[in-house]
């Protein structure tokens, strides 16, 4: 009996033994985790602890999310994030950024511009108003001052895209984009243009950010157009971006577009003001992109046929 009763103690203390541990504290912090691992379980008939999970491929971790609805975006997400870092580790990414970084300095050269076009703009000497009757009949609206604000955010990120995307064309684009301003000034120095500028009345917040434009940007030096001009160069010099994706492409010309006709609709320009900045940016681009492309080409035939 006393043997009996020893065993059945003993017996007693191995089940004590195999019971499963308190994972509390595990499950604050892993419930999803253990979450897949139950789902998991009911519909393969198969277990997988949340150790197990934790150890799986990448690969394992989308079919799951892909598996378990819906998830797309997330699964798209994932994938951008593990090639991202795939291509961090091997160096190829992290390498062409800090190679290409520096080249990011020359941006310092817009606000420089920037400054020259307010000393100009700050006095007016006999300035001209161009304005048709196709103008006086295009409309007032107060809403294109939002694409027309965007216009600064449109040109830094899209130069910084260049620099990473093609050097050689970020390099072309801001010289394009330099020369052409300096053209501007000359041209406002000698022959300055003025607008005819609403009276604006009702209160909104497209109007407040319209009169907050017309108080920081007088209505002079208007032609060409530097909205026009810098985002028509950016928009011809993404035809020489290659591999862009289909999005990024219908941004850079939708908002490029919206951007170039909102400084008509917010009375900041007049046509004259968009053919002529259109009209000298395509005779800059043809030069920079263009000619000195084609003389290249033309001297490598050269040198073969030697």
């Amino acid at each position: 009996m006393d043997l009996q009763e020893n065993k059945q103690e003993h017996k007693g203390s191995t089940n004590q033994k195999t019971e499963k541990p308190n994972t509390i504290g595990f499950s604050v912090f892993c419930s999803p985790v253990q979450w897949i691992c139950t789902n998991y379980k009911n519909v393969h008939g198969r277990c997988l602890t949340p150790k197990m999970t934790l150890k799986m491929t990448s690969k394992n971790i989308v079919y799951l999310l892909q598996f378990y609805g819906n998830m797309k975006c997330v699964r798209y997400f994932i994938l951008a994030i593990l090639k991202v870092t795939n291509l961090l580790k091997g160096g190829v990414l992290l390498k062409s950024l800090i190679k290409k970084a520096p080249y990011l300095l020359f941006l310092l050269v817009i606000p420089l511009l920037a400054k020259i076009y307010e000393l100009l703009n700050s006095h007016s000497h006999r300035a001209i108003d161009i304005s048709t009757t196709l103008d006086q009949a295009i409309p007032f609206l107060s809403v294109f001052i939002i694409p027309y604000i965007l216009w600064y955010a449109y040109i830094f990120c899209y130069l910084v895209y260049f620099c990473f995307k093609d050097t050689k064309v970020y390099l072309k684009t801001l010289i394009l984009i330099v020369i052409a301003e300096l053209i501007c000034f000359v041209i406002y120095f000698f022959f300055q243009t003025t607008v005819p500028r609403p009276t604006i009345t009702d209160n909104n917040v497209f109007n407040h950010l319209v009169l907050w434009i017309y108080n920081n940007d007088r209505p002079f030096n208007c032609f060409p157009s530097i909205h026009v001009l810098t985002t028509f160069v950016i928009m011809l010099a993404s035809l020489h971006v290659k591999n862009k994706h289909v999005i990024n492409n219908l941004c850079i010309h939708g908002v490029g577009t919206l951007i170039i006709i909102s400084t008509l609709f917010v009375k900041q320009h007049v046509i004259f003001d968009m053919i002529g900045s259109m009209f000298l940016v395509t005779f800059l681009y043809g030069i920079a992109f263009e000619f000195i492309s084609f003389s290249r080409k033309t001297e490598t035939v050269y040198v073969k046929e030697k």
